[in-house]
């Protein structure tokens, strides 16, 4: 009886020893990736840090790009209106019969001895 619960202790034992062994070589083969993968880990490990912590992370790039692009396309319109605007104020200064038409037709003047007719329509 005393024997054979000494085998049964002694391979307890081995068991034991064996798991404890494979866990040191895991462990030993961890630290060995670590160690060998260390500055991909650093660049992956920075490259977070600052792409997703910082003040300028990548979502805020992100919008600041976009609303620039916004921004620029809105400048360039602008841009066009005032070129526009500009061409018809030098025609304005230049050509009184151009005048003579943007007052008749926006401000509804009218020589003298002329009528001024205005018809709407039915919508309906």
């Amino acid at each position: 009886m005393i024997d054979n619960n000494k085998e049964t202790s002694d391979s307890n034992q081995e068991k034991y020893d064996q798991v404890v062994n494979s866990k040191k070589r895991n462990f030993h083969r961890f630290r060995l990736w670590l160690w060998r993968h260390r500055y991909k880990l650093i660049i992956i490990y920075f490259a977070i840090t600052i792409g997703f912590t910082s003040n300028n992370t990548l979502v805020d790039l992100f919008h600041n790009y976009v609303e620039i692009n916004r921004i620029e396309t809105n400048i360039q319109e602008n841009k066009d209106k005032l070129n526009e605007i500009n061409k018809q104020i030098e025609l304005l200064k230049h050509d009184p019969d151009a005048l003579e038409q943007i007052a008749r037709e926006r401000y509804l003047m009218k020589r003298e001895n002329e009528d001024i007719f205005q018809f709407k329509e039915d919508i309906n």
